[in-house]
């Protein structure tokens, strides 16, 4: 394998920052989206990588674009107010119920296996759909 070789320390110092910024930006004030964007910028500008290595990585760069297609549609339903409804609905049939808490359980994972396996093709969105914690701040 031989020594490390220069782009190979300066891709591991951009993986860190850009890391350890995803991480704890939120406490520097720093989107996760900046420090992604901070991080390609300097390892395109480091000349660790070339645009058309990027380019040419097209299965990536597909799962990113549907990536982020299906996270826009998962933030939509959270901002239409698909979400709070189906939770309040779910909600309120388990309250209906008045099953034993043995039973509730199962019932919950019964609604969140055709939430999962139903509804939805992508995960992305049952992510934002169960944690909308998750969801993208706009």
């Amino acid at each position: 394998m031989g020594l490390v070789k220069r782009n190979e320390w300066m891709m591991l110092g951009t993986m860190l920052v850009t890391v350890t910024l995803w991480i704890f930006g939120e406490r520097l004030d720093i989107s996760t989206l900046a420090a992604a964007i901070m991080g390609l910028s300097v390892v395109l500008i480091l000349r660790v990588l070339s645009w058309d290595d990027y380019l040419s990585e097209k299965l990536a760069w597909n799962t990113l674009t549907w990536f982020a297609v299906f996270l826009g549609m998962a933030d939509q339903l959270i901002v239409l107010g698909v979400i709070p409804w189906f939770s309040g609905r779910v909600g309120s049939f388990m309250k209906s119920l008045a099953v034993r808490c043995y039973i509730e359980p199962l019932i919950l994972q019964t609604i969140y296996f055709f939430i999962h396996y139903g509804l939805w093709v992508r995960q992305p969105i049952l992510v934002l759909y169960c944690h909308p914690e998750n969801a993208p701040n706009g």
